[in-house]
């Protein structure tokens, strides 16, 4: 399969795959490392047989395409679409870098890409005519069904909703970072047909931590994970479940991006996705919650 999943397929449709872990250690609650070749196949294998038909991964995600290419080649009966984003060194105004990116992805994996997005938002003000018109090309061939970009913040998301080039947006996007729906944002992008991809929606782990274990770059981040884990407790829901039930439900017509470094995460993220309807109560103590400091929405200012 190389085309997009319908969003009204079952639940676990609505999962996207991230790959980071499968290239690299990633994660601030990464705890076994990047996993070997047969226990990222476990992890691709749990993936496909539990419903989830898309991969997210990228040219700068280590050995991550790699191991994707080698895992179609001997797997041919799970032909997961690939999302790829391409290397950030190649500048969005050049047409011919993006026409040899795109053919590199189309190349390694051996089938059309479901979507190339765009490293991060830098591109969108890059973006000429002549790259939009190699983009076309690149659809026309067959090589990717849709171009897209990863943004990170509202003002970069809606700088990608006035881009007609741009199909996919990926975004960030939890229980304690609503900014998108908050804003309409969310909703305006699909009701343009706009396909968007949540990803972060742990905060890259954060939101699964006991706040004993926070590093102490992250302290600042303590009351607000008490009081989120509080309220999951208070509903009888894990934070995976709280964190992934939220989104499935208040934002029905977009994809998930999750990340994985065990066969038995992926296990957990499908039986939470196909979980019962969450408490209204729950919903309204989410809303109601807010991040004592604003770092702890953005991973990029933890460091």
């Amino acid at each position: 399969m190389t085309s997009l999943p319908n969003i009204a397929e079952p639940p676990a449709a609505r999962l996207v795959l991230g790959t980071a872990q499968l290239g690299f250690e990633y994660g601030i609650a990464n705890r076994n490392g990047r996993p070997d070749f047969a226990a990222a196949s476990r992890i691709l294998e749990v993936a496909w047989k539990g419903g989830v038909r898309l991969l997210d991964t990228a040219q700068a995600y280590g050995e991550s395409e790699d191991v994707i290419a080698r895992f179609l080649e001997n797997h041919p009966d799970m032909r997961f679409g690939v999302i790829s984003k391409l290397d950030p060194e190649i500048n969005a105004s050049d047409s011919d870098a993006i026409e040899v990116g795109v053919r590199q992805c189309r190349e390694k994996f051996g089938q059309p890409l479901s979507g190339v997005l765009f490293h991060d938002n830098a591109a969108l003000a890059l973006l000429n005519n002549e790259a939009r018109r190699a983009m076309g090309r690149c659809i026309e061939s067959g090589a990717t069904t849709a171009f897209g970009i990863s943004t990170y913040t509202p003002e970069n998301f809606q700088a990608a909703l006035d881009e007609d080039a741009i199909h996919i947006i990926q975004a960030p996007f939890s229980v304690l970072d609503r900014r998108l729906s908050e804003s309409g944002l969310l909703n305006r992008a699909i009701q343009s047909g706009k396909k968007v991809f949540l990803r972060s929606v742990y905060l890259q782990g954060l939101l699964l931590m006991e706040p004993k274990d926070l590093p102490p770059k992250l302290a600042f981040a303590t009351g607000t994970i008490e009081r989120w884990r509080n309220i999951c407790l208070q509903h009888s829901l894990t934070p995976l479940q709280g964190a992934l039930g939220y989104i499935r439900s208040r934002v029905a017509d977009a994809f998930i991006v999750i990340g994985c470094e065990t066969a038995s995460q992926v296990d957990e993220n499908i039986a939470a996705i196909n979980g019962p309807e969450l408490h209204p109560d729950f919903f309204a103590a989410i809303e109601a919650l807010k991040a004592d400091d604003h770092r702890t929405v953005d991973p990029s200012k933890w460091s």
